[in-house]
């Protein structure tokens, strides 16, 4: 998710003088840069134990990184879809793995995941992560990027 560039973009250069360009103070910086960047690095979300179809964290689409974790050896079928070219690292900061399925019925199909090679499952171990991107055009799936 991009930040909202409507409020730079309102700035006005100063001329050189000192006098005539856009004065910012700390609540405008924080609203216009600090809470925008803090809310697309990371959230945490608990899987709930067994298999998880059509996932869809609180929030999550506000977040680039996310930290999922899980209290036993968990599936996932999908994950609600977002708009095309969203991106999202998921990393694995619990202790099992986190099986990714490939286009799994148990989700609806825009939810579903295209795992690497496009076979089986890819399984997320702890401490390890994976690129997502949803590629809304073509085949209306998340595809997962491995990028090891």
């Amino acid at each position: 998710m991009a930040i909202d560039r409507a409020p730079f973009n309102a700035l006005v250069d100063d001329d050189g003088s000192g006098l005539t360009g856009t004065v910012w103070n700390k609540a405008q910086i924080n609203a216009v840069l600090l809470t925008p960047i803090d809310r697309m690095t990371q959230a945490g979300f608990v899987l709930p134990p067994g298999t998880v179809h059509n996932f869809a964290p609180t929030n999550g689409k506000n977040f680039t990184l996310w930290m999922l974790s899980a209290n036993a050896a968990s599936d996932m079928t999908g994950i609600l879809a977002e708009p095309h070219g969203t991106t999202h690292l998921l990393l694995n900061n619990g202790g099992f793995v986190i099986n990714l399925y490939n286009q799994n019925p148990g989700s609806v199909a825009a939810n579903q995941l295209i795992a690497p090679g496009n076979v089986g499952a890819f399984a997320l171990h702890p401490w390890r992560a994976i690129w997502m991107v949803y590629e809304g055009v073509y085949y209306n799936r998340w595809i997962l990027l491995n990028t090891a």
